[in-house]
């Protein structure tokens, strides 16, 4: 007997996008890229990406 099973597509998110809702609440909350990246274990490049895509994604 063969069995079929179609497979779910699993697709991974980045870092920044991973990270982006609490970077963001960081943000608001007066805190530095510096303070963000080392609170969320990014680099403060990834802490501002991460900010950036989501207030374009919410307009």
């Amino acid at each position: 007997m063969l069995l079929e099973v179609p497979l779910l597509e699993t697709e991974t998110r980045p870092l920044y996008q991973k990270v982006s809702r609490k970077a963001l609440h960081l943000r608001e909350l007066g805190l530095s890229y510096c303070a963000i990246a080392r609170r969320l274990e990014v680099d403060d490049k990834t802490a501002a990406q991460a900010v950036r895509w989501l207030r374009r994604t919410r307009t």
